[in-house]
C-alpha cells in the first residue's frame, strides 16, 4: 500500500511539473562535479530520455597519493535522476550504483567491491546552456558475504554508508 501512495505522488508530481531539465532542443548536458556521486569529483555526461527523467554516466579517476606503490582507484556513477520545477529552478532526487575499483585517500574510500548505490537529493539551476547543481549524495557500500541470503552485507565496521554532497557546474548542447 505504501509504495502504490509513493507512486501516486511521483506520477502526480509528474504531470504537475511542466519544466523539465533539458528541453528537446539541448537533451544533454557535461558538467563536472565536485564531490558528489563519486566523492572526490566526477566528470559527466547526462541525457534526458522522458519528460522529468534524466539517465546519468560519470568518470572519476584518482592517484592514491597517500598509499604509495603507484595505485589508481576509478568510479563511474550510473544514475537515473527525477526532476521538477519551473523557470530553470528545479529539485532532484535520484538514485544508481557508482562501479568502481580501487582505494584512495588512507582506504577512507574504498571502491574495491565492485558496486556502491547512491542516491541524489538536491536543487538544479539551468539558465540558458548553463547548469549548476547542489545535493546530498550519499554511497552506500556493500561487501560480499556467504553467511547471508541474498549474498551481501552492509560494510564493517564502520557505518555502511559515506556522507557526500556534490556541485556541480556545465553546459546544455
Amino acid at each position: 500500500m505504501r509504495s502504490c501512495s509513493a507512486l501516486a505522488l511521483v506520477a502526480l508530481l509528474s504531470a504537475t511539473s511542466p519544466a523539465f531539465a533539458q528541453s528537446a532542443d539541448s537533451p544533454a548536458a557535461a558538467y563536472v562535479e565536485l564531490g558528489g556521486n563519486g566523492l572526490i569529483y566526477t566528470v559527466n555526461i547526462e541525457r534526458l530520455v522522458v519528460p522529468h527523467v534524466i539517465v546519468r554516466a560519470g568518470f572519476e579517476a584518482l592517484p592514491d597519493l597517500f598509499g604509495g606503490g603507484g595505485n589508481w582507484s576509478t568510479a563511474v556513477p550510473l544514475m537515473a535522476t527525477f526532476v521538477a520545477g519551473r523557470h530553470g529552478h528545479m529539485v532532484e532526487a535520484g538514485f544508481g550504483v557508482v562501479l568502481g575499483l580501487g582505494r584512495c585517500c588512507l582506504n577512507e574510500i574504498d571502491f574495491t567491491g565492485g558496486a556502491s548505490s547512491t542516491l541524489t537529493i538536491g536543487y538544479r539551476r539551468q539558465h540558458g546552456n548553463r547548469i549548476f547543481r547542489v545535493g546530498y549524495t550519499p554511497v552506500f557500500q556493500f561487501q560480499r558475504s556467504a553467511s547471508t541470503l541474498l549474498g551481501y552485507v552492509l560494510s564493517e565496521p564502520r557505518r555502511p554508508w559515506q556522507d557526500s554532497f556534490g556541485i556541480s557546474f556545465g553546459r546544455t548542447f
